[in-house]
């Protein structure tokens, strides 16, 4: 009879067998324009401001490429937000 006392068969990953690369596309915000506040129509407070929107590929957290930008109104409150009509 054979024994399995001792004996496992899991296998045990090392540093080059496993490889994490952690990639995202998040949209940052930044105040720009009229800094004036504004009444958000959502919770009617005196918090909605004119800001950039930007999404960037980022890879590891650190933002390499911007893919996308736009002009918004922004509510800080309850992050309602709309596009900044031109004219």
């Amino acid at each position: 009879m054979a024994s399995w006392a001792g004996k496992s068969k899991s296998k045990r990953f090392n540093s080059e067998e496993l490889t994490l690369l952690l990639v995202g596309c998040p949209t940052k915000l930044k105040p720009d324009g009229d800094t004036s506040r504004r009444i958000c129509p959502r919770c009617n407070n005196a918090s909605v401001f004119q800001a950039k929107s930007r999404t960037w590929f980022e890879v590891c957290w650190i933002p390499l490429i911007p893919m996308k930008s736009n002009q918004i109104w922004y509510c800080g409150m309850c992050h309602w937000q709309v596009p900044l009509q031109q004219g």
